[in-house]
């Protein structure tokens, strides 16, 4: 692809990360309209529903490809405005983190949330950038940003051998205040260096990601800020999304995504709990995103439009347990695994491997 002249790359930058907004905001509407459907066709039965189902069928497949479309442009223009940075900067590090040696480091810290921003300021933080019993899913809870998605993928990750062995070689402190994150994108490693300094509210606390021990560990922080320096630029762009995005990104492995088809009647066809059980011990990394319904588990109440890291599964009664990323405070949820195909919309599986 040719360099363009004449370029504003932030500008395109911008104009690329609305399209694909406008993207997520369409493919959100024809998931409502898929759920919104499912309880009228309960209601309605006859020739006239079935006419109705039909037409909802090409209307839902032209917004997915209206989102596909849009998706791909706001992707061609992110290409082009990487391309014009490289060629009038005449490094090769990518626009969007940067490349090996610690060339990516961002012009500043990314923007912090609307919400956050009155009361919030970047400080920098005492604890260990990892300590001694090493990364750990407890080491990290979700904070007041709507990454859910990421949060539970990282606890994922860290809950296996491979997998938090690979957070501990992927973040590196250079010594003079800023630190080396490894992200993949396409499969490929991206180095993405941030400063040490996280958003911290009025209580000395960190707004977004945190934990719950006394002995505050640095790495999902830092993680978290990659994260939003290379999706974007700011916070905000961290702020709803699907994990099979944060995994690929965290493990540069392809995610298998099992979710609800376009019909009614199409089945999510979740893996049974027996091949959930094995991948999960042969370093798999599963999160399950729940339903708008805001329904109860059997064992405790699941948050509407919320990512669970599942974190186990028992091959002999097929007792599915899952995690909310909000702390210590909330304990793990058991249910069965036709209940827990009934209040999950999505399950994303990754590997460590």
């Amino acid at each position: 692809m040719s360099v363009s002249e004449g370029m504003d790359v932030a500008r395109i930058r911008d104009i690329a990360r609305r399209l694909q907004t406008e993207a997520e905001r369409i493919t959100t509407v024809a998931q409502t309209g898929h759920q919104s459907l499912s309880t009228l066709v309960g209601a309605w039965e006859g020739g006239d529903s079935e006419r109705f189902v039909g037409d909802w069928e090409v209307a839902g497949r032209r917004c997915q490809e209206a989102a596909q479309s849009l998706h791909t442009f706001g992707a061609a223009l992110i290409a082009q405005a990487d391309d014009q940075h490289e060629g009038s900067s005449g490094s090769g590090a990518p626009a969007r983190g940067g490349g090996g040696g610690g060339d990516g480091v961002g012009s500043g810290n990314p923007d912090i949330t609307d919400d956050q921003k009155g009361d919030s300021t970047y400080q920098d933080l005492d604890g260990p950038l990892v300590d001694e019993d090493g990364v750990e899913p407890d080491d990290v809870k979700q904070g007041a940003l709507g990454d859910c998605w990421l949060i539970s993928s990282m606890r994922g990750i860290a809950g296996t051998p491979e997998g938090a062995e690979m957070l501990e070689d992927n973040i590196t402190d250079n010594g003079d205040g800023t630190y080396d994150v490894t992200l993949y994108r396409d499969g490929e490693p991206v180095v993405v260096t941030v400063t040490g300094e996280v958003p911290v509210g009025p209580d000395g606390e960190p707004v977004y990601a945190n934990n719950d021990t006394s002995d505050r560990e640095l790495w999902p922080l830092l993680f978290e800020k990659a994260m939003a320096q290379e999706f974007g630029g700011d916070y905000h762009d961290l702020d709803g999304d699907w994990p099979a995005k944060a995994i690929e990104a965290m493990t540069g492995n392809d995610v298998q995504t099992y979710d609800e088809g376009l019909l009614p009647w199409d089945d999510k066809d979740f893996p049974d709990a027996a091949s959930m059980h094995d991948q999960l011990e042969d370093g798999g990394v599963m999160v399950a995103s729940t339903n708008g319904d805001g329904e109860k588990s059997s064992d405790g109440e699941l948050v509407s439009n919320h990512a669970y890291t599942v974190t186990d599964v028992d091959p002999d009664t097929g007792e599915v347990t899952v995690q909310n990323p909000w702390g210590a405070g909330y304990p793990p949820i058991t249910m069965s695994h036709a209940e827990f195909e009934e209040r999950f919309a999505r399950l994303d599986v990754g590997t460590t491997k």
